[in-house]
């Protein structure tokens, strides 16, 4: 990996996530790993990978579906964000509840429209505090995960996707 990039797919990357690529969050550099069409219109597959100096993460901190939108919708993020990932070096970086972490987000917010939003999965080991406090009745910006969200920009509203509405939604997710 000497050019500090994953060694997967970029195919056709709409500007926005291309924004990404490069980009400083803190001490880490964003690096978009994988961009895919998905089969349908305008959404994408995506990845991103932090890289400290010159080692990239092996596995994505970020990675699911983007949208720029259209038809009256604004585009809109939904993924699984892993805050505590290994190196390719195997050392381990852990994200959570640090300037990085809020940096990160905020790049996502960045390329997004002013009424755009994120959805990020909350379920599972990886946001195990919030997805109890959720479950305990605890406003979503009071948890990790909302407190990272708000801070990095996306102030607009929260809603705790708890059931799937139509069954593809996926995990339950805080948007």
């Amino acid at each position: 990996m000497d050019t500090g990039k994953a060694n997967t797919a970029i195919e056709d990357v709409p500007p926005a996530l291309a924004q990404l690529d490069g980009r400083t969050a803190g001490c880490v550099c964003l690096v978009l790993g994988e961009c895919r069409r998905h089969r349908l219109s305008g959404w994408r597959r995506f990845a991103l990978h932090v890289r400290l100096g010159p080692i990239c993460s092996e596995e994505p901190v970020l990675h699911g579906l983007f949208s720029c939108g259209g038809k009256g919708v604004a585009g809109w993020f939904d993924c699984e964000y892993a805050p505590r990932v290994r190196l390719s070096d195997g050392c381990p970086l852990d994200l959570r509840g640090s300037p990085e972490e809020v940096a990160l987000l905020a790049a996502l917010s960045g390329v997004l429209p002013p009424d755009g939003h994120i959805m990020v999965a909350c379920e599972g080991k990886a946001h195990e505090e919030t997805f109890v406090a959720l479950n305990a009745g605890v406003p979503p910006a009071a948890t990790p995960l909302g407190a990272a969200l708000w801070d990095a920009g996306f102030t607009g509203g929260f809603k705790y996707w708890y059931f799937a509405e139509g069954g593809r939604e996926g995990p339950i997710k805080l948007q």
